[in-house]
C-alpha cells in the first residue's frame, strides 16, 4: 500500500511537470514593442508593389503586447491615411521580409479584415492563445491589402520568441 502510493504521487508529480514544461512565455528577444509599417512600395521600391494602388501618406505600426496568462502574444495592427470607409486584409507572412529583397515576400496567411472610419483610420487585433506557437523565433510581417486588389502596406518584422518555462 505504501509502495502505491509513493508511485502515485511521483507519477502526479511528473504530470505536473510535464504539463509545466510544455507551457510556453513570450520573450522580447528584440527590445522592441513595435514595428512600422511602410507603404508596400517603399518596402519593395521597382517590384510589382510599385503600382496604381499605392496610397501616399499611408503608415501604420504593430504594437507587440505580452500579456501574462494564457496568451502567447497580441499583435495590434493599426494603420492611418488609407481610404475612408473602406475594407482592408490583413495576411501574415510568418517568415518576415527583408526589405528591397521583393522574393523575401510570402508565403501568406490570411488573418482577418478591417474596415477604416471616415478619416481612413483602421485597427485590428489577432491574439495567439497560449500553445498556438511552439517553441521559438517568429519574424513574421504584416501585409495590408485592398480586398483582392493589392498590397498596400507592409510591416517590418515583428520578432518574438517563444519558450518553454
Amino acid at each position: 500500500m505504501k509502495k502505491n502510493l509513493i508511485f502515485c504521487a511521483f507519477a502526479i508529480m511528473a504530470v505536473i511537470l510535464i504539463v509545466t514544461t510544455a507551457t510556453g512565455k513570450v520573450t522580447k528577444s528584440t527590445g522592441k514593442d513595435a514595428t512600422a509599417i511602410i507603404p508596400a512600395v517603399d518596402m519593395f521600391p521597382g517590384s510589382v508593389y510599385d503600382n496604381i494602388y499605392q496610397i501616399p501618406g499611408a503608415k501604420g505600426k504593430v504594437n507587440m503586447i505580452q500579456p501574462n496568462g494564457n496568451v502567447d502574444v497580441i499583435l495590434a495592427v493599426s494603420a492611418d491615411g488609407l481610404s475612408p470607409n473602406s475594407p482592408y486584409n490583413v495576411w501574415f507572412d510568418m517568415d518576415g521580409v527583408t526589405p528591397g529583397a521583393v522574393g523575401t515576400a510570402g508565403p501568406w496567411s490570411l488573418m482577418g479584415n478591417f474596415l477604416t472610419d471616415e478619416y481612413g483610420h483602421g485597427e485590428w487585433n489577432y491574439t495567439a492563445p497560449a500553445g498556438v506557437y511552439l517553441p521559438g523565433t517568429y519574424t513574421p510581417s504584416m501585409f495590408i491589402n485592398i480586398p483582392g486588389i493589392a498590397t498596400v502596406l507592409i510591416s517590418y518584422n515583428v520578432e518574438f520568441e517563444i519558450e518553454t518555462e
